[in-house]
């Protein structure tokens, strides 16, 4: 883009043509005005691209680990239970719930 315009800003200076002067001119300022443009347009819709690839890749929130129980020869099923209900309150308590 750059390149076009310092070809043409160069035309502007050292062709003689009156005829083509006008041309060379307005494609001189047609594209100094639209470079700018370009370059805005180009920039924001490039970082709302990276933007939502960035909010796809995201990793997934860690699950909890399952909590597993082992029971000793002998033990009742009360025994069990009550043992289970204070593992889990006592990891609950450790870690704040999600919504």
């Amino acid at each position: 883009m750059s390149a076009v315009l310092i070809v043409t800003g160069w035309a502007l200076y050292y062709v003689g043509s009156e005829s083509a002067r006008p041309w060379i001119s307005a494609a001189h300022w047609g594209l100094g005005l639209f470079v700018p443009l370009f370059t805005i347009t180009h920039v924001v819709f490039g970082r709302r691209a990276r933007r939502a690839r960035e909010r796809e890749q995201k990793p997934p929130a860690p699950q909890a680990a399952p909590i597993t129980i082992s029971a000793d020869a002998g033990e009742t099923l009360a025994t069990i239970s009550s043992r289970t209900a204070t593992s889990c309150r006592s990891v609950l308590s450790r870690r704040p719930l999600r919504p």
